[in-house]
């Protein structure tokens, strides 16, 4: 999670990262869901890669490339609403 934690410090406002990560981020229910919740708020996800095995083959892992654009807390506010309203209707 040190690369979130750079990425928003580093990042101003409307500015873009990628940040590599172990596929469990995305689908381990209990260690990573306050983590994705949090960083939600920080960042647009705009692109998600899958990365196959051989990208990584000493690790042994599935990862993945996250590409995010910093935004502020008010603008997620903004976008939550209007994603509850849609799926009320």
């Amino acid at each position: 999670m040190l690369s979130f934690k750079r990425a928003k410090k580093l990042l101003k406002k409307c500015r873009y990262a990628g940040i590599i990560l172990p596929f469990s981020f995305l689908i381990n229910e209990n260690f990573y869901k306050q983590s994705r919740e949090y960083y939600l708020r920080i960042f647009l996800w705009r692109e998600l890669w899958n990365l196959v095995l051989t990208v990584f083959v000493k690790t042994g892992k599935n990862t993945i490339c996250l590409f995010l654009e910093k935004i502020d807390e008010s603008s997620f506010v903004i976008i939550e609403d209007i994603v509850n309203k849609f799926l009320k209707h």
